[in-house]
């Protein structure tokens, strides 16, 4: 028996798949630990995996209400408003502020707990510096993109464009990433000249990535020792019937979701609006949580609104994933063989936008193109050469190993570790 410790933040995407790690590890006995935002307590606790709250100051952080931990608050934020480097240094900052209290106030319970490995979501970069104070080994869960550090050096104008939102030289994009990693260096003590590079790779003894090589922009500056390619994690409760959602006219089916963070019920409507007259065809439209379903009430009789669905079972039945291009929702569509629209807005989703239009999976198209969704849409169903690829890309997903390899390379790490 492993003891581990699995760490995450408190956003849908980033606990999702370590938690099906951990419910997996917990079924095959191993003793779970697993530390998140109280928001998730009883999500986690539902799976039989032992949740753990972090430190009150850092809840606190994670329920100050104007922040991307909240999804009502992220609704009303229109992107062209954010300034992405100021944000993308506020978001390094505050990492590493939760790392300081957390290695500060909690190090001590994790050090009687004497855990044989942690696994660790990339966002969570604490994860690694306890397995460092601790001399265990650690596993990063790659939720979020990744970038790797030698990526940014190669390709800095590439960064610049799909992390600061703007194309900037390769003087000016190592300009401000050294200027944020001092002012980190002189606050928190970092040791790595280029430390905030942590913030968008996995950096642990093994990581994680749940797609293929092909489809992960960047792949040939990975080392191959030290990053897995698994294909998404998919368990029990994915495999759900979805009839219920199902109408078996024999119509083509296009699923609409934009994910707990960016589905504006501006957006939403508009989409809806653009594609309204397109009586052959079913729409099954996820409009998450929070948005009121009054407003899509007036919808004909081919669409169905949803608020939560079991996507990897929807996706195998669907025709067409129109999306904002989140990496988890990507990834899954592509392991079902769904060909894709995505109408990126930042971080993530621009990156998933490039790999979809370099292996010509799908169309990617901006919000201020939505007018022109009607016709891309019919395009996407009739084209041939996306849909082979799609499929092509899906037997490859499939045979990538998923949830039963990653257990199997986060126990061979743990055991090799007791053993030695």
């Amino acid at each position: 028996m492993l003891k581990i410790i699995f760490f995450s933040i408190p956003l849908f995407g980033h606990v999702n798949y370590g938690l099906k790690l951990a419910k997996a590890l917990c079924d095959k006995e191993h003793k779970i630990r697993y530390y998140s935002g109280k928001a998730y307590e009883k999500f986690i606790s539902a799976k039989g995996v032992e949740f753990y709250a972090y430190d009150e100051r850092i809840e606190k952080m994670f329920s100050e209400p104007n922040s991307s931990y909240s999804a009502k608050y992220m609704l009303s934020v229109e992107p062209e408003e954010v300034d992405y480097v100021s944000e993308i240094y506020k978001y390094a900052y505050h990492l590493r502020e939760i790392e300081r209290i957390f290695t500060e106030q909690q190090r001590e319970d994790i050090e009687a707990f004497k855990p044989d490995i942690i696994v660790y979501d990339s966002a969570a970069i604490w994860g690694k510096s306890i397995a460092r104070l601790l001399n265990i080994p650690c596993v990063c869960s790659c939720t979020p993109y990744s970038y790797p550090k030698e990526l940014i050096c190669e390709e800095p104008e590439m960064f610049s464009s799909l992390v600061f939102h703007q194309k900037m030289s390769s003087e000016l994009t190592f300009k401000i990433l050294k200027k944020m990693n001092a002012l980190l260096r002189k606050k928190f003590l970092l040791s790595d000249e280029m430390q905030i590079s942590e913030n968008w790779c996995g950096e642990g003894d093994l990581n994680l990535l749940y797609t293929v090589k092909d489809f992960q922009l960047g792949s040939q500056f990975l080392d191959k020792d030290k990053y897995v390619f698994c294909g998404i994690l998919c368990d029990q409760d994915d495999k759900r019937d979805v009839n219920e959602f199902i109408n078996n006219d024999g119509r083509k089916i296009v699923y609409i979701s934009f994910g707990t963070i960016y589905n504006s019920s501006h957006l939403l409507l508009e989409i809806a609006k653009t594609l309204v007259m397109l009586y052959d065809f079913d729409f099954i439209l996820n409009v998450g949580a929070y948005n009121n379903l009054q407003l899509f009430e007036n919808l004909p009789k081919n669409w169905r609104v949803v608020r939560k669905v079991p996507q990897i079972s929807l996706l195998e039945k669907v025709d067409v994933f129109i999306s904002h291009g989140g990496v988890n929702s990507v990834r899954e569509a592509a392991h079902c063989g769904v060909p894709m629209i995505v109408v990126p807005w930042e971080g993530d989703t621009l990156c998933t936008a490039q790999d979809i239009s370099n292996g010509n999976y799908g169309k990617v198209i901006a919000p201020s193109e939505i007018y022109r969704l009607k016709d891309i849409l019919v395009d996407v169903i009739n084209n041939s050469v996306i849909n082979e690829n799609c499929i092509e890309l899906s037997k490859r997903m499939k045979s990538a190993g998923g949830l039963t390899y990653a257990v199997k390379m986060i126990e061979k790490m743990g055991m090799d570790r007791k053993i030695t």
